[in-house]
């Protein structure tokens, strides 16, 4: 979004809004983001891509809806490299309207 990482955008206003707002107004400290937050799936970390490898991943479709069953929260100290705190699995149910 304000990188060079490739994303699958997600409705900024929807569930995964409510989620982040949430963890923000927990109580929990937090350091000041770099990046505004906007929901997102990750599609590449990477770079650089050659234009055959890039055409695929924007290629990429995922049709709605989709379920995410899991959390990752990462401790990042600049310059060194990320590293996995928790992943936490979602087992909540489903709500179909």
């Amino acid at each position: 979004m304000q990188t060079n990482i490739i994303v699958l955008p997600i409705d900024p206003h929807g569930p995964i809004r409510v989620l982040h707002d949430r963890l923000v107004t927990s109580g929990l400290p937090f350091t000041r983001s770099r990046y505004t937050f906007s929901p997102h799936a990750t599609l590449s970390l990477y770079p650089s891509r050659n234009p055959e490898s890039l055409r695929e991943l924007l290629e990429v479709r995922i049709p709605e809806p989709f379920v995410i069953n899991a959390i990752q929260l990462y401790h990042t100290r600049e310059p060194q490299p990320s590293r996995k705190l928790l992943e936490l699995q979602l087992t909540g149910g489903f709500k179909k309207d």
